[in-house]
């Protein structure tokens, strides 16, 4: 008899910025959804549109923030704002 090993891949969709996005992207159902809290990033977050977006999605996703060169105070705030699962610096 040959075993079989089978993995267990886990997808996170990074940058996510614009409502219609997050929309299409969490139908796909990923394991994580990246939003960018870098200013200097192209792909920071627009805080206005997407609050009540990001805290729409399903439980099943779990929301990543991604930081760089942060306060913990800033971090905690935006954790807070956005009910974010995981943080990634």
């Amino acid at each position: 008899m040959k075993l079989i090993k089978t993995i267990s891949m886990k997808v996170k969709v990074c940058g996510m910025k614009y409502n219609d996005n997050i929309d299409k992207i969490s139908k796909l159902k990923p394991e994580y959804m990246g939003f960018i809290f870098y200013k200097k990033s192209s792909r920071f977050v627009n805080e206005v549109l997407i609050t009540s977006q990001v805290k729409k999605l399903p439980k099943s996703i779990k929301k990543v923030g991604v930081f760089v060169n942060e306060t913990v105070s800033e971090i905690e705030t935006i954790v807070n704002k956005y009910s974010l699962d995981i943080v990634q610096l």
